[in-house]
């Protein structure tokens, strides 16, 4: 996240003072007004009332120009925000390639794309109120420390304590959308699972397991979205309840003080407008905090994905070139031996023959041979031309068709049009308009 306000900091910087404008001039017009009444409406200065009254427009105006401009910049700085989170996770994972989707489930990278993006998109957003309301509350605080010691001392001492309050009531917050955030995920990823997989499902009758399953999970992703919200629940009556014991308090001294004729009547109406304005600050600092745990919760997720190495998914340091001919691929965890030549089925558990394949293929690190020598040791390249791995899934191809039947460019047109037939796909190939030179 600091990341992403270095890509931003002038926009966040801008955000920041037009929250200062915005705010700022909220602060003081009680001040304007309590020198109108005391300057003007006490005595009966009615110039002084107009020329207070001017004032007071154009600390509405600055309000008005600096809230709209502020909105604007953070509207581009949550969303500049988002989508460069986005831009990260997806070129890292074109660089991770095929390795993707055996470190990673497609409901990470689903997810990243659309809540966590939003979520911290949404604490980019607020940091132009956030830095204004700091800075008109301290402003409300000098204000009141000289017209009322008291007063400003307890603001001083009231503000940093309930924001204290609001971290502890967000700690369980911060937990459950974490929990809540993985299981989201994981049930994204079922359900592009049964989508990508409905014909096959539909094929065999699969289709009320996996409803089942998928019913049964989505209950667990509720019950975990019930625990935030409790948590949720909390802290929005805690962001009603403090800062309103801090206004009652406030409004009971100044009345106090009015009594006892030590503010004046312009004071006793400034008080109660401050009174009234120190409820927007507070609620966004409790809304910041609230974002900001969030965004975190999310960042982490995305810092998970993109801690992935490039590298060591597909080892290409080996040196030692490929011995010609063919020869016995070994599997020495397992036993198996693959012979040249040969069919062979193997049968075993989904998650181990993933496994079981990758480390035949050389994507993961395993004692496996060929030739007698470790599959690390061999050129890569060389390895690659020998020993294919191919899985059930969709493929998004480029080139033309013939490239994507025949990558290697070895085999001739009757050879690729025998595997045409044989898989009965003449009739697809037929109505392209190139044949097998249409691109894809």
């Amino acid at each position: 996240m600091l990341w992403l306000a270095g890509r931003i900091a002038w926009p966040l910087i801008a955000a920041s003072l037009l929250g200062v404008l915005w705010l700022g001039s909220q602060a003081l017009i009680p001040v304007v007004i309590r020198e109108a009444i005391d300057d003007g409406l006490v005595p009966g200065d009615m110039d002084t009332v107009l020329r207070w009254s001017a004032v007071l427009l154009g600390l509405g105006v600055v309000q008005a120009v600096s809230g709209t401009i502020r909105r604007r910049l953070s509207m581009h700085n949550a969303l500049a925000a988002g989508f460069r989170t986005v831009q990260l996770v997806v070129g890292h994972a074109g660089s991770l390639g095929a390795g993707l989707e055996r470190r990673v489930n497609d409901g990470e990278i689903v997810s990243v794309g659309t809540s966590d993006m939003t979520t911290i998109g949404n604490a980019f957003d607020i940091v132009g109120r956030a830095f204004g309301a700091l800075v008109s509350t301290l402003l409300v605080a000098v204000v009141l420390m000289n017209q009322s010691p008291s007063l400003g001392f307890l603001l001083i001492v009231a503000l940093p304590a309930i924001i204290l309050t609001m971290g502890y009531t967000l700690r369980p917050l911060h937990q459950r959308q974490g929990a809540y955030r993985e299981l989201q995920g994981e049930l994204t990823s079922r359900l592009t699972d049964v989508v990508a997989g409905l014909r096959v499902l539909r094929g065999v009758g699969g289709e009320t397991s996996f409803a089942r399953s998928y019913r049964e999970r989505s209950q667990r992703v509720r019950a975990a979205g019930v625990q935030v919200a409790g948590a949720e629940a909390l802290i929005r009556a805690a962001q009603v309840l403090l800062p309103g014991l801090l206004v009652a308090t406030v409004t009971w001294i100044g009345a106090r003080a009015a009594l006892s004729g030590s503010v004046s009547p312009g004071e006793l109406v400034a008080f109660y407008a401050y009174a009234a304005f120190l409820i927007e600050p507070l609620a966004i600092f409790v809304d910041t905090a609230d974002r900001f745990a969030r965004a975190h919760v999310s960042a982490r997720r995305v810092v998970t994905v993109l801690a992935l190495p490039v590298g060591p998914e597909d080892p290409a340091l080996g040196r030692t070139p490929v011995p010609p001919g063919e020869h016995d691929l070994i599997d020495e965890r397992t036993g198996l031996v693959v012979t040249p030549g040969s069919f062979l089925a193997v049968v075993a558990p989904s998650g181990e023959g993933v496994h079981l394949a990758d480390r035949l293929g050389g994507y993961t690190a395993g004692p496996v041979s060929y030739a007698g020598l470790p599959l690390a040791e061999l050129r890569t390249a060389e390895l690659r031309e020998r020993i294919l791995v191919v899985d059930n899934r969709y493929r998004l191809l480029r080139g033309s068709l013939r490239d994507s039947l025949d990558p290697h460019g070895t085999r001739s047109d009757d050879e690729v049009h025998a595997a045409l037939r044989v898989a009965a796909a003449e009739d697809i190939v037929d109505v392209l308009p190139e044949g097998l030179d249409t691109e894809i």
